[in-house]
């Protein structure tokens, strides 16, 4: 390494024993090569992290999705149930308002039928009466 040759050299240059030196070196060395990373080490690191988000990720879109998917199906089905339950509510209310209608207007026949029974008998009275003024307008006028 050129690295530990230069920090050999210099050790060296500030009077450090050269097997001190060397002990510095080598431990400095190792504790590098054991402990830190080396560029390699990092990009074949942030490739299994970068798969392992995108699996993550994936992973993720798919139970989203499919939550979706039963999110819909069930709104469709109480969407379902709720035009059956209104249609039902207005065919039972309009069979409702059909029959109140029916008996309105069999009210309303009744009641003109027995307008038009007394609209007679009271025409039947004025003819009656008219044909008596009639006859004493006769009989007084003869005298």
């Amino acid at each position: 390494m050129v690295v530990a040759n230069q920090l050999f050299d210099a050790l060296t240059a500030a009077n450090v024993p050269r097997d001190q030196a060397h002990a510095v070196v080598d431990a400095l060395e190792h504790r590098m090569s054991s402990e830190l990373a080396t560029k390699a080490d990092l990009e074949r690191e942030i490739a299994g992290l970068r798969a392992a988000t995108k699996a993550d990720l994936e992973r993720e879109i798919a139970g989203v999705k499919a939550d979706i998917a039963a999110t819909r199906a069930d709104l469709e089905r109480e969407i379902a149930g709720l035009r059956a339950a209104t249609h039902a509510d207005l065919q039972r209310e309009t069979a409702q308002i059909r029959e109140e209608a029916r008996v309105g207007f069999a009210t309303i026949r009744k009641e003109m039928a027995e307008l038009s029974q007394r609209s007679m008998i009271v025409f039947g009275g004025l003819q009656v009466t008219s044909l008596t003024i009639f006859f004493f307008a006769l009989e007084y006028a003869g005298r």
